[in-house]
């Protein structure tokens, strides 16, 4: 996973969910490949995910939804 990401430069902070407890909150969060990049807001709201249903959009869709919310705010 570190090789990957480092290949990537991906530049947002990740989880190993092999890791994760099986019942952790977290895990809704997550999606059917890799890498899936989530944003969630103080409530737990997903604001922002690289699927769109069962489409891989990719971590770039969630980058630019990141900067189209900071730009807004």
């Amino acid at each position: 996973m570190a090789n990957y990401m480092k290949e990537d430069k991906m530049p947002w902070p990740a989880l190993d969910f092999s890791k994760v407890s099986k019942r952790s909150p977290i895990t809704g969060f997550g999606g059917k490949g890799i890498p899936d990049l989530t944003i969630i807001d103080a409530d737990g709201k997903v604001l922002s995910k690289s699927y769109e249903g069962e489409t891989y959009v990719g971590p770039r869709k969630v980058l630019q939804d990141l900067e189209d919310l900071l730009k807004g705010a």
